[in-house]
């Protein structure tokens, strides 16, 4: 008699499970689901939390948070500014006292210089004095040549002075506070470094007019001494009655000035020299006429023959 089938048996075990022997198979019993398990307890699923509503954020808080945010940008942003604006004016000042520095020292050198040739333009005037009162001293091509270039010596020697008095000097001292007046004083100052630079060129120019016709001046005033020579040649040729002691004198005072011819100065002796080359001419031309009227008589010609032999 068979027992009823297992329903928790799935039927191709239940028939292995009737085979006998060695090649019975012990069932596998395991849960099925319906109809042949029974249906699996399933736990209770818990309650779900309830979900709490969104507050909606007011629109003043927003628009407050984004004023403090646009705040604290144009904070820094001013604070940038102001330290850039700063930082630019300290560069700026820094840069024109430099510039200002430098002008200055071009324009003492330009004075001192001016100064040293205006000296020069005196001993020229004084020769210029005596060589035009005697026209026998010397050339007169070399006489007007010293003439024109004296004057010309003259006008560089003023102008060089007057630029020298337009240096640049510092700046008034300003109260700055806030970086627009920060930013127009540096402004201020590059201007100013812009304008002492263009001064330093302008005494650079008026430097080098100045050198130009100076040389100039050197050059007439020794091709003037280089004349002398032939002139004082000719002095004494024409004033052969003079005394000896005369004659020594003069020749004497017209080779000195050849030591006066220079290639950079006026020496502070030329004038001396020239006035003393002057003086021994008119001595010679004196004594000349004197030994004349002391030896004046019917056999005056004679002896201006055998004198001039």
């Amino acid at each position: 008699m068979t027992s009823p089938p297992d329903p928790t048996i799935p039927p191709h075990e239940a028939e292995a499970e009737g085979t006998t022997g060695q090649d019975a198979v012990a069932p596998t019993r395991y849960p099925l689901p319906p109809p042949w398990g029974a249906v699996p307890f399933a736990e209770p699923a818990a309650a779900e939390a309830p979900v709490k509503a969104r507050r909606k954020v007011p629109a003043w808080a927003i628009w407050t948070g984004s004023a403090v945010v646009v705040l604290c940008l144009a904070a820094l942003g001013a604070g940038a500014w102001w330290s850039q604006t700063t930082s630019d004016y300290l560069a700026a000042d820094i840069e024109y006292d430099t510039a200002r520095f430098a002008a200055a020292d071009a324009a003492g050198a330009l004075r001192e210089d001016a100064l040293v040739k205006q000296s020069e333009l005196e001993n020229v005037r004084a020769i210029l004095e005596l060589a035009r009162t005697d026209v026998g001293l010397v050339s007169a091509e070399t006489v007007e040549s010293l003439s024109t270039t004296h004057a010309a010596l003259t006008t560089s020697v003023t102008n060089a002075l007057a630029v020298s008095d337009e240096a640049p000097t510092a700046l008034p001292t300003e109260e700055l506070t806030w970086p627009w007046e920060y930013a127009e004083a540096t402004a201020v100052r590059a201007s100013a470094t812009a304008d002492a630079a263009a001064y330093e060129d302008r005494v650079r120019i008026v430097e080098d007019d100045t050198d130009t016709t100076h040389t100039a001046v050197i050059e007439a005033t020794n091709a003037l001494f280089e004349s002398v020579p032939a002139h004082a040649a000719a002095i004494e040729a024409a004033h052969v009655s003079a005394r000896r002691g005369d004659v020594i004198t003069f020749r004497s005072s017209s080779e000195y000035l050849s030591m006066e011819i220079s290639t950079d100065s006026i020496a502070p002796t030329a004038p001396t020299s020239f006035a003393s080359y002057a003086t021994s001419a008119a001595n010679v031309r004196t004594s000349a006429a004197e030994e004349l009227a002391e030896k004046a008589g019917p056999l005056f010609e004679r002896r201006l023959e055998v004198e001039a032999f």
